[in-house]
């Protein structure tokens, strides 16, 4: 029998064919000692052996927080209901747990073969370093120490779960951003694997993914706000280059050269999105991209902006 017993733990709102497939390759995972627990926001029949919790509450924090209470095992696998793991997600991530200073573990999520046109769209622009900026959580990369998981695909030993008090229920997204800064916090180490993989179903361009995008940068400041280190001023990136975009023609009447600086950080721009979608297969994956990074961008700086100006405190 494996040694490490885990329990996965899925939030989720109603039951969809996302749901159906996340849990059929979770009861195929070839790990014997592991669980599984559905936290759905009202109750409905899931096949044996799932643990079924209604929550009645929308609130993913929430859900996750009820999982790590009524879980059994010592490792919680946090999974979302429109994922599902690789066969060896389990295995792969046990390995590291024998490190008794690593608390957490995760590894990329990967875009289904199954998804479409526009959803595979998405996936180049969030998996681009200079569109998403983590190119790491979107396609495989060496093994290393990071800094932040996130709960589509993280795995944390239930002891430091409950040491930091589970997650932040006044953030989503970012309660998991936070939950990394926390164990940081702890001197433990989280650990990237790119063996420790899962399939994640995206949200499509354009709508949907820039409005992802958007809640990001919106709960991002509060994400960081207790835990900030200089390498967080990354975050601050895209609304520097959007207060520069919009303002910058309204400078130049009034500073000399302004014009020049400009323009030069405008094509340097132009030509990091055009080496972006370079390699994609064709000419409308293409503009697709080039697009959705642009988009992206304005969507994430515009709302980081407007929480920085409205504060970080419900």
């Amino acid at each position: 029998m494996d040694k490490v017993k885990f329990s996965i733990i899925i939030p989720v709102s109603n039951a969809d064919t996302y749901l159906d497939q996340c849990i059929k390759h979770c009861l195929e995972l070839p790990y014997a000692n592991y669980e599984v627990i559905l936290l759905p926001d009202r109750p409905f029949p899931a096949p044996s052996p799932i643990r079924v919790i209604p929550t009645d509450t929308p609130s993913p924090s929430l859900k996750r927080n009820l999982g790590i209470q009524n879980a059994l095992g010592e490792i919680c696998a946090f999974l979302d209901a429109d994922a599902y793991p690789a066969p060896d997600w389990l295995a792969k991530a046990s390995q590291h747990f024998n490190r008794l200073d690593v608390a957490a573990v995760g590894g990329p999520n990967l875009t289904p073969d199954e998804d479409s046109r526009m959803q595979h769209a998405a996936g180049f622009v969030l998996a681009s370093l200079f569109g998403g900026g983590t190119p790491e959580r979107f396609s495989p990369f060496p093994l290393h120490e990071c800094d932040e998981l996130q709960t589509v695909n993280m795995l944390v030993r239930k002891s430091v779960l409950e040491k930091i008090g589970g997650f932040d229920t006044n953030l989503w997204p970012g309660e998991d951003a936070k939950l990394s800064y926390q164990i940081k916090a702890l001197k433990l180490k989280m650990i990237y694997s790119p063996e420790v993989i899962v399939y994640h179903h995206r949200r499509p361009l354009f709508r949907p993914l820039i409005k992802q995008l958007w809640n990001y940068g919106y709960t991002k400041p509060a994400a960081i706000k207790n835990h900030f280190s200089i390498k967080h001023l990354v975050f601050f990136i895209p609304s520097l280059f959007l207060l520069g975009l919009f303002a910058g023609p309204f400078i130049f009447p009034w500073i000399p050269f302004t014009n020049v600086v400009y323009f030069f950080i405008l094509g340097i721009y132009i030509a990091g999105l055009l080496w972006s979608v370079k390699k994609l297969p064709t000419i409308r994956m293409k503009v697709a991209v080039f697009i959705g990074i642009f988009l992206i961008h304005v969507a994430y700086g515009s709302a980081f902006l407007i929480r920085l100006f409205k504060g970080t405190r419900k």
